[in-house]
């Protein structure tokens, strides 16, 4: 009966401990990225970070037509190796494509088969 008992009180212990500790971790990750786990900037619904690097791309292709690869010199200011190449470049697209829906940036395909984004 003790042990059958102790284990309730091991198992009681254990849930409260681990959910103390996922309770924290939680509260850490909202206050390090409220736009991630509070459903963005609920106050003014702007994300700041993300329209500056718009605004980059528009300024670079402003001054001359861009291709996505051209822009990843815009977005990422440090030297990317192979492994987030993919990323990084995915991550371009995603912006040149909210600017095209937004008619921000016009698309052009030229002659060398390269697609050219200018704003």
């Amino acid at each position: 009966m003790k042990s059958r008992q102790r284990f309730r009180s091991y198992l009681a212990w254990l849930l409260a401990t681990v959910g103390v500790i996922v309770a924290a971790c939680f509260a850490v990750n909202c206050l390090v990225d409220p736009l991630w786990y509070l459903r963005g900037n609920v106050l003014t619904g702007v994300n700041f970070a993300f329209n500056e690097r718009l605004a980059a791309i528009i300024r670079a292709c402003s001054q001359a037509p861009r291709s996505a690869a051209d822009l990843l010199k815009t977005l990422f200011r440090f030297p990317l190796d192979r492994g987030v190449m993919a990323l990084a470049f995915g991550e371009a697209c995603a912006h040149v494509n909210r600017l095209l829906e937004d008619g921000r940036i016009t698309a052009r395909l030229e002659a060398d088969g390269v697609e050219r984004y200018a704003a």
